[in-house]
């Protein structure tokens, strides 16, 4: 019969192991990392700081608890089985009792399965090696004496931790994230979802803003264990869109994948005043993933990537948007930089600055995608310049006299 010593030892190892994990809080990779969640946004981005935050402190406090056991003769591996078990029961297996109790399995599902296994199997050869080197670290465990003041002190850095995850989580991470997932895409990808989208009458806003929400999920490391994983077990999601397939697929094919799903998908939009009617928005995002908090982060990309204009001319393309935007005017040094996105021909914009009423430039900008994709564009006027004005090429005489519509006007002031 195992000694009273022994379990009590282990459940103080597991109660510590719940207090410590319950007030960092981290639900990656079972939920979605979210704008503000600064903790599994530090998590997912690399396999080595997971691994750290899942193992060290298991091998910290399973050599706590077998230094401590055999110094009262209890049993050090039988009290380290206790700990870790329970361990593993709220966390990791209960993770797999959730996913196995879905009636309905999304594409991620097996995924999710296999990672909390490896995740077990990781957990369990922690606590092997923490037996085996727990004499190691003999000198460093307080005796019980002193155990009473190291739990004290435990207990004021478990609310000091739980402190600063609420301190930090108040701060909004949003250009950090939305940069790690611009590099994570890189611009081969980046690049190729616009030309996908044009391919299938697709919102390149809307698929990249996808992309994105589905890297900070699954960034890098994570697709290639899965990519892995798929060589067993070939049912699964793949990819930097994370689409289902019964075997893996490369980033490129899940990318084609996702515009045919949304292909000719317009943005429900207010017929009078042209805004995104965000709850028909999000209905259309959930049908792709249930999960808000997906949904939640793909509409924010999208009003970054698509977001607010200062002007726009009244002519709309196919996306509902203004077939040019200006989206920021700023002062750098002796000019002015104005950026902006346009559906034209060829990609090409041409504009003419004014000056005290006269005109002191014509040139033309070249956005990155031509029609019917939406590009970006960028240019740079002296300081001295007043206003522009900004239109689409015509394609022929007659459109110089249709056009009006077709140009928009920004003051520099």
């Amino acid at each position: 019969m195992m000694q009273v010593e022994t379990v009590g030892i282990g459940i103080a190892g597991a109660l510590f192991l719940y207090v410590f994990y319950s007030a960092v809080r981290n639900q990656w990779p079972e939920s979605y990392v979210t704008m503000t969640d600064a903790v599994d946004n530090f998590l997912s981005t690399s396999l080595v700081r997971y691994l750290a935050f899942r193992l060290v402190p298991v091998y910290v406090t399973i050599v706590f608890v077998t230094v401590t056991a055999g110094r009262i003769d209890a049993s050090a591996s039988g009290a380290a089985a206790i700990t870790v078990g329970a361990h593993l029961l709220l966390t990791n297996f209960r993770a797999i009792t959730s996913l196995l109790s879905r009636r309905e399995h999304s594409s991620a599902w097996m995924n999710l399965i296999f990672f909390n296994a490896i995740t077990c199997a990781f957990l369990i050869a922690a606590t092997y090696l923490a037996i085996k080197t727990r004499s190691a670290w003999n000198d460093l465990i307080p005796n019980q004496e002193d155990t009473v003041t190291a739990l004290w002190t435990g207990a004021l850095a478990a609310i000091l931790a739980a402190f600063l995850r609420n301190l930090v989580t108040t701060q909004r991470p949003e250009d950090a994230l939305y940069d790690r997932a611009r590099n994570d895409l890189g611009p081969d990808l980046w690049r190729y979802a616009a030309q996908r989208s044009a391919v299938h009458s697709c919102d390149t806003a809307l698929i990249r803003s996808i992309l994105l929400a589905e890297v900070i999920q699954r960034p890098a490391w994570t697709r290639r264990l899965e990519r892995l994983k798929g060589k067993i077990l070939h049912r699964g999601t793949y990819g930097v869109a994370q689409m289902g397939s019964p075997k893996p697929i490369t980033d490129n094919e899940s990318i084609d994948l996702l515009c045919q799903e949304f292909a000719s998908y317009r943005l429900p939009r207010h017929a009078e005043y042209g805004h995104v009617l965000d709850e028909r928005f999000r209905a259309r995002i959930e049908r792709h993933n249930p999960n808000a908090s997906f949904a939640t982060q793909v509409i924010q990309f999208y009003e970054r990537l698509a977001g607010y204009y200062l002007e726009g001319t009244e002519a709309k393309a196919d996306d509902g948007r203004p077939v040019i935007e200006v989206k920021e005017t700023r002062r750098r040094g002796q000019s002015w930089e104005i950026n902006g996105t346009a559906v034209v021909f060829e990609g090409n914009v041409l504009y003419s600055a004014k000056a005290r009423g006269r005109e002191i430039l014509r040139a033309s900008a070249q956005a990155d995608l031509g029609a019917p994709s939406r590009g970006e564009w960028s240019v740079s006027l002296p300081l001295a310049a007043e206003a522009v004005v900004f239109e689409e090429e015509p394609m022929d005489e007659d459109a110089w006299q249709l056009g009006d519509s077709r140009t928009v006007k920004v003051d520099l002031d």
